[in-house]
């Protein structure tokens, strides 16, 4: 007994391919709106042969640039990094555009596949179709909404996804090139941040030695800061010092003025409104130099001054 041959759905086939119509419709729109809006293809590519080259160059000057040069150097890097993240942005719609031939033909194509689809469920339609002719038309209905389907799956991709992009040649150069000038941002931000910590030490250890050559050369005299000046006048040749009490300085004098409340003098007297005044004399101990600070703080608050006796011993 012969197998009954199933008799496919016209009328599903027929939904299928008006789906594939009504999404190759959205999809054109879709093209037609990135060539709009993407700029030309051939400028993004000059621009990425500039960056490229710019980048190149900076990388050689990197190789004898100067310390002292590294914070310009990295506003340069900043901007190759900025323009490689734009680019970057502006490339998938670039390249879709370069392809738009392409696409279009594709899109072309499966519109046909369509139409190919319509005709012969057209010819289905006739009533009096011999068995083998109608096997054959569905055969081809078949065949052509396959076909269809599968041109629409990468077109699809491409023009909606950007699925392709990551695998062209321009983007694969593009991103290697972002990745390097990151890369190098980050190598010329830990050098400038360790330059600036080296050159901030020998700010904090010159402002400590000089200020300690002063009490140990001048033996006693007077101390006055507050949060703007740090004065030292000796008893012994009248030489005044002074500098202003910046962060080097206000180290400087807490590492002096020792551990047992130095530091926390010292804050307050960079506060507004508070003073610190002392006699100081540097006498010996047990063979090593002792800073003896006696004096007071003084706090004015509106109207009221407020003032507090402090010795300070520590060594030298």
């Amino acid at each position: 007994m012969a197998l009954r041959r199933e008799i496919p759905d016209y009328a599903d086939l027929a939904i299928q391919a008006q789906a594939i119509d009504h999404e190759l419709n959205a999809l054109l729109e879709e093209l037609l709106a990135t060539l709009d809006a993407s700029p030309a293809p051939e400028a993004v590519e000059a621009e990425v042969t500039e960056l490229a080259n710019a980048s190149q160059r900076l990388a050689q000057e990197l190789q004898t640039a100067d310390l002292s040069q590294l914070e310009q150097t990295a506003a340069r890097i900043d901007a190759l990094a900025q323009s490689t993240d734009r680019l970057l942005a502006q490339l998938p719609d670039a390249i879709i555009a370069a392809e738009h031939d392409h696409w279009s033909a594709e899109m072309e194509t499966i519109r046909d596949q369509v139409r190919d689809v319509r005709s012969h469920l057209g010819t289905l339609s006739l009533p009096h179709l011999k068995a083998d002719q109608r096997a054959e038309h569905e055969m081809r209905v078949q065949q052509s909404l396959h076909q269809a389907k599968s041109r629409l799956h990468l077109v699809r991709k491409a023009v909606r996804h950007r699925a392709h992009i990551s695998d062209h040649p321009m983007h694969q150069h593009l991103h290697l090139l972002r990745q390097a000038v990151h890369s190098t941002r980050e190598h010329v931000q830990t050098r400038w941040q360790e330059h600036c910590a080296q050159a901030r030490s020998q700010l904090l250890q010159s402002a400590y030695h000089e200020m300690r050559e002063f009490f140990s050369r001048q033996m006693s005299g007077r101390l006055y800061a507050d949060s703007h000046t740090l004065q030292l006048r000796s008893d012994l040749t009248g030489r005044l010092a002074q500098w202003d009490l910046d962060e080097p300085h206000a180290w400087a004098l807490a590492q002096l003025l020792g551990p047992e409340g130095g530091a926390q003098l010292t804050e307050r007297i960079r506060a507004p409104g508070v003073s610190f005044a002392a006699h100081f004399e540097v006498s010996q101990f047990g063979g090593k130099p002792m800073l003896t600070l006696d004096g007071g703080e003084r706090t004015i608050v509106s109207d009221t001054i407020n003032y507090r006796p402090i010795k300070l011993v520590s060594p030298l």
